[in-house]
């Protein structure tokens, strides 16, 4: 009797190993497809964006909400005010005065005093989020030689064609929106790295 109980034991431990080894194996091809997707993806994007001869062009007005120390913020605002592109302009958004992102909006915008740039002071918000009134501030006006809005968190690092390709991917419609996602880089040569910018 015992010894039965103990050999039913072994099975049930021997399935319970053998469907944890299928489950494994499952979420890996899972995985490995997903990652193929991925690559056809961008490699069917980058092929749209180099097809695209006469990308749209019109000026175009940068938002770019801040608020206190975020990591990087001087090497974020600063590859904003570096974009390849022609007609631009960047506002940057604060709440108030004494917001500590003041001090380093005002160097970028002095390093790049090349491109048209400004510091709005919204003030607190009342009855919404602080971000939801810091942009419509920024927009509740709009010169009339804007054609394009574009935002911008602070704590992103746009590269220096992001604001290029953001306008190149607009449909030739009277009213068209674009947006993106963000994107994880491996930043060590290690498998967690890598499926971690895979998985995103």
């Amino acid at each position: 009797m015992e010894g039965g109980l103990v050999a039913d034991m072994d099975w049930l431990l021997w399935i319970a190993y053998f469907v944890l080894i299928a489950l494994a194996l499952f979420q890996s091809l899972v995985l490995t497809l997903q990652t193929w997707e991925h690559r056809r993806y961008v490699r069917s994007s980058i092929g749209f964006l180099q097809c695209r001869r006469f990308p749209r062009a019109g000026h175009v007005a940068v938002f770019a909400p801040c608020k206190g120390h975020d990591v990087d913020l001087e090497a974020n605002l600063s590859a904003v005010m570096r974009q390849e592109y022609h007609d631009y302009d960047v506002t940057f958004i604060v709440e108030s005065e004494q917001d500590p992102a003041c001090a380093t909006i005002r160097r970028v915008m002095a390093e790049h005093s090349d491109v048209p740039s400004r510091l709005l002071v919204a003030g607190l918000a009342g009855g919404t989020g602080q971000k939801v009134h810091n942009l419509r501030m920024a927009t509740a006006e709009i010169p009339p030689q804007v054609e394009f809005l574009a935002f911008i968190d602070s704590d992103a690092a746009p590269r220096p064609k992001w604001l290029k390709q953001l306008t190149t991917q607009l449909i030739e419609e009277e009213e068209a929106a674009v947006t993106c996602y963000r994107w994880f880089v491996p930043m060590r040569n290690s498998l967690s790295n890598h499926l971690r910018s895979a998985i995103n």
